[in-house]
């Protein structure tokens, strides 16, 4: 079977992240992708990842055919790949899928499919953003409403929708409930051939001696928690001089992390490493850590990070957006606050004064994941999904 899956962000080629060149995978999102491709690949699928590039070329990348097309620089790149990407797709291709959702607008059919990784317009206007200016106020707004005309749309227009999490489901049954069932939850999952516990973390632990490490393996932006995880950072280093926050990854907010970590003396407290590969690195980065946090801030849904976290048997905390209370289940295998510095800070400060609740939401954490987010149901799910 002939399929072609159609994506604004695959490999490298996306606004914000270009330091990742041209043949990284920049996220949860597109590690996904990767292995939702393989999967098919495995099963004797002729695949095809088309994607924006920065010239139009056929190339692969371990087995993936990838179809690479420069879009002209009109509007913006994920509206311009929603305009265009639908004259790429093969004419013989026998199903046609959205990695994203919102690209279904204009022009995708009823014999599609799609993908939603998250709600994307939970996000409340950020000072340091969006409230410098009477123009600038009312931005969020109408992006707001656009993103949610796309999504209502994708709803209405596409065959089916593989969903990460059950807030798309909860949201259509309220909203829409004639399309609810179109909605097929189907969570991430971890390989744990590569994130188990057996890792062992002393390469880089050594170069940490007595600091209780955490752990932020994220991209550096506000949609994903940075300032709030540097604001708790503050407030902790005082009444615990032992903490370190390293944090893996870049992106957008970069520059503004660097900032506050001078501005606010945090260089002993605070490093930032730089994107690792997620297949190589990050396993070691999990092993070594005492605490890992993945403190969204909005636009989430079952964080691979955080399922790679678990399954390594380390405690997490989150917060409670999107997907993540799907994984996380409070006090039992992790911990849970709000999207503040405030909460956050306090649960770290809990986990850092009591040993036997971090050993033991660690260890429900690891046998969760086994049980709850394994390769097997994830692949059932898509094998009943796609219908092959």
């Amino acid at each position: 079977m002939k399929i072609n899956i159609c994506t604004p962000a695959f490999i490298g080629n996306r606004e914000g992240y270009e330091f990742m060149g041209i043949k990284g995978l920049i996220g949860g999102q597109e590690v996904y992708l990767y292995d939702l491709s393989q999967y098919l690949i495995k099963e004797g699928h002729d695949v095809t990842v088309i994607q924006p590039w920065h010239k139009h070329e056929d190339f692969e990348i371990d087995n993936i055919k990838v179809k690479g097309i420069k879009l002209p620089n009109i509007v913006g790149t994920y509206l311009e790949f929603s305009l265009f990407w639908k004259k790429y797709i093969d004419k013989d291709a026998d199903k046609v899928h959205l990695h994203w959702i919102s690209d279904a607008f204009p022009f995708v059919n009823e014999s599609m499919t799609g993908t939603c990784h998250g709600i994307e317009w939970d996000c409340p206007r950020l000072v340091r953003e969006c409230e410098r200016t009477t123009y600038e106020k009312w931005i969020p707004t109408i992006k707001k409403r656009f993103m949610k005309f796309r999504v209502h749309y994708a709803i209405k227009h596409l065959r089916k929708i593989a969903s990460v999490d059950t807030f798309l489901l909860k949201y259509v049954q309220s909203e829409f409930p004639q399309y609810r069932n179109k909605i097929k939850v189907i969570p991430n999952y971890v390989n744990i051939q590569i994130f188990n516990p057996e890792m062992k973390g002393y390469e880089i632990k050594k170069n940490y001696e007595n600091r209780t490490i955490i752990l932020f393996p994220r991209n550096i932006s506000y949609v994903r928690g940075i300032h709030i995880a540097l604001e708790a950072i503050k407030n902790l280093s005082y009444g615990y001089p032992e903490i370190l926050l390293l944090i893996i990854g870049n992106g957008p907010q970069k520059d503004w992390a660097v900032r506050y970590i001078q501005d606010n003396n945090l260089q002993d407290n605070v490093s930032l490493l730089g994107h690792k590969n997620h297949f190589k690195d990050m396993p070691k980065l999990y092993a070594a850590s005492d605490i890992v946090i993945i403190p969204s801030f909005c636009s989430e849904g079952t964080s691979l990070s955080c399922l790679e976290a678990m399954a390594m048997k380390k405690p997490v905390i989150t917060t409670n957006i999107g997907g993540l209370t799907d994984i996380v289940v409070d006090q039992y295998n992790g911990l849970i606050c709000e999207p503040t510095s405030e909460s956050l800070s306090k649960k770290i400060e809990l986990l850092l004064n009591d040993s036997l609740l971090k050993r033991n939401i660690a260890n429900n954490a690891s046998m969760w994941i086994k049980e709850q987010f394994n390769y097997n149901k994830w692949t059932k799910a898509y094998k009943d999904f796609f219908e092959i």
